[in-house]
């Protein structure tokens, strides 16, 4: 897979726009409420407050079990299913950027360069003409697009050992050049490609990761010196020389040989050749060769694609203990990839990846913990793992890490630990942590609130193609915050959300086309991006549907279907239908009344008259038809979760606990039990997951407004 990172945790309330489906690989969903401007002078239907919650859809699931990856197989093979899909803009801005030199089936696999295969170690090798050695270059850093940060402009992979010692490097430590871009910072500087960054101005280079996080807190037009390792002048040169070597039964010469031709290092890529020269080293028994054919397998390069031959190839090199082995075929478990699906020997096998130093293993055994997914759920477990893995710069793991502090999963909630990590992920290109960033932002949380701020990041997350933040964007233009109300820009960023398949962006976008101002206005169409958005998932919007044809808006008015429609909203609890339908029943017609009370009557639901009239009974029956399922048999009146909280720090949040009955009265009764709790917030099930939660406050925050949500301060509180 990879949250993955599908996280199915969520976070605290926040002002909309908040967080939805990513995929990190990361995030669950969920949204706050945006409130329809300007209360009506007479009763009317009212127009609904927008609630952009993303469904997940095949394309998500797919980019997260890539997204992490940095072999170009794995963004390849997502780009040849999705060319125009969510994610294909970062795919490709990847692909030109950077090269992982493995080809897992998904997720990271780079390994620890302490930790080679158990074979027998070739020495390094001298090239014939001698080494070339260790050089000094002086750039002048560019600029990425649309950002303070620099630019080098080169393709980056992580060496393993074995690799470095058959190309003639002295040891892995540093980021290999794939390719140099031309007429960039690296190109004008005289590097080429096959050089091995060891040193970036003045600091020495562990990992090809941490090079990317050096080169992006440098600002542009920096002068830096950058140290590099020569071993070859050209591929011609370096591939004559392991040519040689594996005609002569070198199995890592063949192995090297064929990364490059898999790679495009220095040459053009050549999958079938890389196939041919793994599976010759392969064959004497060397792991890394396995690994890698087993990938090629995986994704169908160079070869036909078979998963089971690929967990075969993957089996042979964990029996070796190899490190990426034991890795990629934890991963084949979790996504059953030529295997049973089986998350538990996944687990078995991430933690053996792990103990020998793969940290993207780390970051997916976090992941299972989080969310008790093939072992225990455990927070606590989940952040140590994080942890381990944001020490070797992993981004989805430090933006994890983020959420856990915003949520108080398995630390104290602690709102500028999350912005710190969020910012640190967003740094190192994590698009959903940037949207994490700019939401914090927008709430002033863990950071001074700051709507332009919020609106830069949410720029930079959208302009790398991610819909979520397009649909943000959108919002920033059409509530004026951060930038100059526009609602035209607002539209252009909800139609790009929705090109992508985004249903609350559809959604918005006929909530703009129908109450928006009249050059925007268009109600016929604001029914038809009503019906897509329910078509994608987006239940919120039956409400919408029932509301058009209740009061032919767009539509010739039918109270039949408007009520067909409402009645679908109660259905999938929709809390902002009930209450519309209970609080504000005269400025509905009576022909629609009566339809939806014929509907309940025959859904078993009410058994009152069919007058239009809609009394205690058809409220009760209204009330009892929206009603969100509860989960669990434990008592009403207990909590389903012990009290974790920060009470000796000013202004931090109590943790969430969980209620397994959907009752505020709950949460108001418990936060009275607390005595240092002065306010609660309620949010009914499916919001935050299958039970209703509840969040107790020692401070007195601003009272959350949602259709999803209740709050209330405490009476005795200061």
């Amino acid at each position: 897979m990879t949250i993955g990172l599908q996280d199915r945790f969520c976070c605290s309330l926040s002002r909309w726009p908040a967080r939805a489906t990513f995929s990190l690989v990361m995030l669950g969903a969920m949204a706050g409420a945006v409130t329809a401007s300007g209360a009506p002078t007479v009763a009317v239907p009212h127009a609904p407050p927008m609630l952009l919650a993303q469904a997940a859809s095949p394309e998500v699931t797919f980019w997260e079990s890539v997204r992490d990856s940095d072999d170009p197989a794995e963004l390849e093979a997502y780009l040849k299913a999705y060319p125009d899909g969510q994610f294909a803009p970062l795919a490709r801005i990847r692909l030109q950027g950077l090269r992982q030199p493995d080809v897992p089936p998904a997720g990271t696999a780079s390994e620890k360069a302490e930790s080679p295969p158990k074979v027998p170690q070739p020495q390094s090798r001298v090239p014939p003409q001698g080494r070339l050695g260790q050089q000094s270059i002086s750039v002048k850093l560019g600029q990425l697009a649309d950002s303070k940060h620099g630019w080098l402009g080169v393709r980056l992979a992580e060496l393993s050992e074995n690799l470095a010692k058959v190309f003639g490097f002295a040891n892995a430590r540093g980021g290999f050049v794939i390719e140099v871009l031309p007429n960039t910072a690296a190109a004008l500087g005289g590097m080429k490609p096959l050089d091995l960054i060891v040193e970036f101005d003045g600091r020495s280079v562990p990992r090809w990761n941490a090079l990317l996080s050096m080169i992006s807190a440098t600002p542009p037009g920096s002068d830096v010196r950058i140290d590099v390792q020569r071993v070859a002048t050209s591929f011609a040169e370096l591939s004559d020389r392991l040519r040689t070597e594996a005609e002569k039964g070198d199995a890592t010469a063949a192995y090297g040989l064929g990364w490059l031709y898999a790679m495009g290092a220095g040459t053009a890529k050549d999958e079938a050749e890389a196939v041919r020269l793994y599976r010759k080293a392969a064959d004497k028994g060397l792991p890394e060769a396995m690994s890698q054919l087993a990938g090629m397998y995986a994704n169908g390069q160079g070869v036909g694609k078979d998963e089971r031959e690929a967990v075969a190839w993957y089996r042979k090199g964990a029996e070796k203990n190899d490190a990426k082995a034991l890795f990629n075929l934890g991963l084949m478990y979790e996504s059953g990839r030529g295997v049973g699906k089986d998350a538990a020997e996944a687990a078995r096998f991430y933690r053996k990846a792990a103990d020998q130093g793969q940290f993207a293993a780390m970051f997916r055994l976090g992941m299972l913990y989080a969310n008790g997914n093939g072992v225990s759920k455990d927070d606590a477990e989940a952040v140590i793992w994080y942890r381990k893995a944001a020490e070797f710069d992993h981004p989805d793991a430090i933006a994890n890490l983020g959420l856990m502090y915003e949520a108080g999963r398995g630390v104290f909630s602690d709102d500028a630990q999350a912005v710190r990590h969020y910012r640190k992920a967003a740094e190192l290109g994590q698009i959903a942590a940037m949207h994490m960033l700019a939401n914090m932002y927008l709430n002033g949380r863990g950071v001074a609130q700051d709507n332009a701020v919020a609106v830069s990041w949410y720029r930079r997350a959208a302009n790398l193609g991610f819909a979520n933040a397009m649909a943000a964007l959108g919002w920033m233009y059409q509530s004026g915050s951060g930038v100059g109300k526009d609602e035209a820009e607002a539209m252009r960023w909800y139609r790009k959300a929705a090109d992508l398949n985004h249903n609350g962006a559809m959604r918005q976008l006929g909530w703009l086309m129908q109450n928006g101002g009249e050059a925007v206005k268009d109600p016929a169409q604001a029914v038809s991006w009503f019906h897509k958005s329910v078509e994608a998932g987006n239940v919120d919007a039956l409400y919408d549907l029932g509301r058009a044809y209740a009061i032919g808006a767009g539509v010739k008015e039918d109270a039949s279907k408007g009520a067909d429609w409402m009645f679908k909203a109660l259905k999938a609890h929709n809390a902002y239908a009930a209450r519309e339908m209970t609080t504000n029943a005269e400025a509905w017609s009576k022909s629609f009344q009566r339809e939806l009370q014929r509907r309940m009557r025959d859904a078993g639901v009410y058994d009152g008259k069919v007058d239009g009239d809609f009394g205690p009974s058809t409220k009760a029956a209204i009330e009892e038809l929206a009603k969100a399922p509860v989960s669990g048999a434990a008592s009403a009146n207990t909590a389903s979760a012990t009290f974790e909280y920060d009470v000796d720090r000013p202004g931090s949040d109590y943790r969430t606990f969980e209620l397994e009955s959907a009752d505020p009265a709950l949460c108001a009764s418990q936060c009275g039990k607390e005595p240092k709790c002065k306010a609660w917030t309620f949010v009914k099930p499916g919001v935050q997951g299958p039970s209703a939660r509840c969040w107790l406050k020692d401070r007195v925050p601003q009272p959350v407004t949602a259709s999803f949500a209740v709050s209330g301060v405490r009476a005795d509180a200061q």
